[in-house]
Formats: C-alpha cells, structure tokens, sequence
C-alpha cells in the first residue's frame, strides 16, 4: 500500500511529502471522471481508483461504498464471474484489512482468489498478487503456518513468471521474511530481510517508501537477535528516509517511529524512545482510530519500554490500553494477545502482584497451547 500510494503522489506531480493533498486532488479528479463518463461499464476502473484514494486516506466507509458501486456494476455488466468482480471483492477485502476486521477480509479474499484461478488459471500475476494478501490477513491472525507457504508459493511463482530481479519479487521476499520473524526464524528472516532490500534498492532506488519500510524491518529482526548498535544504525535511517518521502503524519512514519523506539529502549536511550513512542502513537491513533490493532501494537511497544526501566505503573496502564483494544480488534487466539498477557504477567510481578500476574501467564499459555494445537 505505501509503495501504491507514493505512486500515485508521484504520478500527478506531487512530492512525496504531500501525499495526502495529492490522494485529495485524485479524488476530486475522480469524481469529475466519473460524472463525465455517467453510466455503463467505464465506470468500474475510476470507481474501484476512488475507492483506492479513499483507503489510503483511511477514509474506509467511503472506499467500502465505491467498492460496492464497482463490484455491483461489474456483476451487472460481465455476470457474477468475473475479473473485475475478482478485482473489487480484493478491493473490499483489502478495505477490511486495513481495519483490522481479518476474519471477514479472508473470507473474501479467499472468495476474490478462487474466482482469480478459475479465470486465469493457478500460475498468473494477479493470482501471485491475490496468494500475497491471503498469505498477509493470515499472517495478522496467527495462523503463522499458512501464512508462510502461501508466502513462498507467492515467492516461487513470481520469480517463475518475472525472473528473480523484479518488484513484485523484493515484496514477496519482504513478506515472507515477515512471517518468519513471527515464527522466531530471524536468521532465515534476517537474511531474506536483506536480499529484499536489496533488491528494492536496485529496481526502485535508494529514495522509496519500500526501501524505507525494508530498513525498519531489517532493523526490527537485528533489535530481535541482539544486534543493537547495527539495528540503531539502520532504524535512524529508516526513519530519516521515511520523514523525508512521506507526510510527517503518515503510517510509514508510525511504524518507523516504533521501531526506532523499541531499538533506542534496548540500547537504555529512553527519555528519546518516549519521544518516537508518542509520534508513533498520535500518528496511528489519527490515521487507524484509537481502537485498531496497529495502535495498540505502539501501546505495548511503548509499555515494554516502561517495564524495562522499572515505571511498573505507567507499563501497566499502557498494556492494559493495548490489551483491550486487542480483545475487540483481534479474534480470541491471536498471538498478539499471548504477546500482551506474558507482557502483563511481568508487569504485575514488578508491581509485586503475583496472583495477577500468574492469572495473565496461564491466560496466555492457554492461547499459545491452541495455537500450537491448530498448526
């Protein structure tokens, strides 16, 4: 979506920094195209475009309604099997996604990719492309496992159809390494974080959105093995390069926020840690809601720091934030919350609450025993 959605900035002539007055002139640019076309099957591109302008600006209940203009007029025009049906069911499943509603958003990309077989067979671009956002909601649901070989199934037919120096190639490795890092595989993620990026940096150049994204990634997965002072490195140049491509308000920017501060909180930098917890918490609670999973990783981020100086308190009252947001925006076994309830259990033995905290422990080893037990 990042690397979409700079695209399109650049496209009509903005800088990267204005993405958001660029989105809102394409949407006003949109709209004349459509009254001008009016009726009939010409519509459906610019509809499905708008709706796609609206979701990069967060605005979901206006993408779902052009989405739904799309897919109805693309039922009405080609039938209920179609390859613009197709394209808007992954529309509406990718708006979903993005508001953490995962389960309905697989349902429907699952509906979206079946369709894509049926049409074009198993081995073709926009079937790699639909595999990669099932593989992904699988991915933010726990479901680790499914999640990687879709991935990799993705991964080999892109490079079967592109050849290994392509794009489409550097994010499938990207999201691969994703999963694996989920999993606690961050050699294999380490080293698949880097071949990405390196290709990114090759086809798209140094200055891109993606390249920024690989950055923080790479830094998050070095943060995870112990390699603080080369994830320090990278993550400040991940952050730098995102704040000179994006909107200071952008996600990208959030999630490089993060990052950073999870980093400089390992290497004991916590008054400048705080500083990127907060930019990045203020960035999501603006841009996703106060009530989506995206805020409440930050939150749990930003606790893990306060545990790790000994503020038990204010760690408590952000996991507990994160803990509640997780509990309406995640189904029940998501990893996640295993994640926050162990994060709870050694914030209450700090604060010298063993009950409670043997309460949260037991809660979430019950969530990672079902996990287990599904795989």
């Amino acid at each position: 979506m990042v690397a979409a959605m700079f695209a399109l900035a650049s496209a009509h002539g903005q800088t990267p920094g204005t993405l958001n007055a660029a989105l809102e002139q394409r949407i006003e640019d949109l709209k004349g195209d459509i009254e001008f076309i009016g009726e009939g099957e010409g519509l459906i591109e610019p509809l499905n475009e708008l709706g796609g302008a609206y979701q990069a600006l967060g605005q979901y209940d206006k993408a779902a309604a052009e989405y739904q203009r799309a897919l109805k007029l693309s039922e009405k025009v080609h039938g209920k099997q179609s390859s613009d049906v197709a394209t808007s069911l992954n529309n509406l499943a990718s708006n979903l996604d993005d508001q953490g509603k995962y389960a309905e958003a697989e349902a429907m990309y699952r509906e979206a990719l079946a369709m894509r077989i049926k049409l074009l067979g198993a081995e073709h671009p926009d079937v790699a492309i639909f595999l990669s956002n099932l593989a992904g909601v699988l991915n933010q649901q726990g479901k680790y496992t499914k999640a990687e070989a879709m991935h990799r199934e993705a991964l080999a037919m892109r490079i079967k159809l592109f050849g290994v120096e392509h794009p489409d190639v550097a994010t499938s490795l990207n999201n691969l390494a994703l999963v694996l890092r989920e999993q606690g595989k961050y050699a294999e993620a380490e080293a698949m974080f880097r071949e990405a990026l390196a290709l990114a940096k090759k086809l798209l150049g140094a200055e891109h959105p993606q390249v920024a994204g690989g950055l923080s990634n790479l830094a998050g997965v070095l943060r995870e093995q112990g390699k603080n002072a080369e994830a320090e490195a990278i993550s400040r140049e991940a952050h730098a390069l995102a704040k000179r491509l994006v909107s200071a308000e952008h996600p990208l920017v959030a999630s490089c926020s993060s990052v950073l501060g999870k980093v400089l909180s390992g290497r004991g930098k916590y008054a400048e840690a705080d500083q990127h917890f907060e930019r990045a918490l203020a960035i999501c609670e603006k841009q996703f809601g106060k009530g989506h999973a995206n805020t409440a990783k930050v939150l749990i981020g930003f606790a893990e720091s306060q545990q790790k100086r000994g503020n038990h308190a204010k760690a408590k009252l952000l996991a507990e934030r994160a803990l509640a947001i997780q509990e309406k925006a995640l189904p029940p076994g998501h990893l996640d919350l295993a994640d926050t309830q162990e994060t709870l259990a050694e914030i209450h033995t700090g604060l010298g609450d063993p009950k409670e905290a043997k309460g949260y422990a037991s809660r979430a080893k019950a969530i990672r025993e079902m996990l287990s037990s599904s795989k």
